[in-house]
């Protein structure tokens, strides 16, 4: 039996390849608590073990409860990431046309696009930063125990006072594998409700897509997934010279080159966000961190 995953990238290997320097697999990292800057191999980069690993129990002969650790989440966002890096590839490739030779851009497939949209939501469930900035994920035992005094009410169960419980550990350690067993489905979006709200906010929309075509300036990615800029606007980077972000066109395709003046407020704003940011070049992460001096 293939053993369970436990390394989890919530910025994909894949993506993060498309900003190390040379194709060699390596980039710049910076960390904005230490202000370090260090060259990491996109294996090590963006990396918690255990992000979307499921907590369940199963019951043992002598009526005793073990736990029992599996990653269907982890496996759902692996196939996706297969299916996006495909889609991301064609796309870099029809941005990269167009600016490079002028010519009408090669339109990309219908797929491709939805893929990359998809992409954008799932970058912004992903992380656990974005996870916590949505507020989903904070203290809910209250919550859990409203619940379940309500089940055990229903069933003429007698519970200890909910001030009992929130003083047991073992009934902290339970709450607290709930709320891990959440964030690994909200990760892959792999539920019923959350992929009909999913294609839900998706239908109404298109894609922007947005080339840079400078030596002087690079897209950076950070740990929060994607870059919330000054208008509200969500903006993946795809790599230093190509970023996506929804457009109010549904199914509309749009393409432009941008100034570095946006290339840098994209960047504050991944930094402000992000408690790790990451790029091809060690001095665009050393500029960026300088600016929280």
């Amino acid at each position: 039996m293939k053993a369970r995953s436990i390394s989890h990238h919530e910025n994909p290997i894949w993506l993060l390849k498309h900003f190390s320097s040379d194709c060699d697999g390596m980039l710049w990292m910076g960390f904005k608590n230490t202000r370090d800057v260090k060259l990491l191999n996109v294996k090590a980069a963006f990396k918690r073990n255990d992000a979307n690993t499921r907590i369940d129990y199963q019951r043992r002969e002598d009526g005793t409860f073990q736990q029992v650790k599996s990653d269907p989440d982890e496996k759902s966002l692996v196939n996706f990431d297969g299916q996006t890096a495909t889609a991301v590839s064609d796309l870099l490739a029809s941005a990269r046309q167009w600016r490079d030779t002028s010519m009408v851009p090669r339109v990309p497939a219908p797929e491709t696009v939805e893929m990359c949209k998809r992409l954008i939501v799932a970058q912004a469930r992903r992380p656990r930063e974005s996870q916590d900035r949505s507020g989903l994920f904070g203290d809910k035992h209250d919550l859990y125990l409203d619940v379940l005094f309500k089940i055990a009410e229903e069933d003429g169960q007698q519970l200890p006072s909910r001030d009992v419980l929130l003083e047991d550990p073992r009934v902290i350690a339970k709450l607290d594998d709930i709320t891990q067993n959440r964030r690994a489905t909200f990760a892959s979006g792999d539920h019923p409700i959350l992929a009909s709200k999913e294609q839900e906010f998706l239908a109404p929309l298109g894609l922007n897509i947005a080339v840079l075509d400078s030596t002087t300036a690079e897209f950076v990615i950070g740990s929060h997934g994607i870059t919330i800029t000054q208008g509200q606007n969500s903006w993946l980077p795809l790599a230093p010279d190509v970023a996506i972000s929804f457009s109010n066109k549904p199914g509309g395709i749009g393409i432009g080159m941008c100034v570095n003046e946006f290339v840098e407020e994209h960047n504050r704003a991944a930094l402000s966000a992000s408690e790790r940011i990451a790029g091809r070049s060690k001095e665009a992460i050393e500029k960026l961190l300088a600016t929280l001096d």
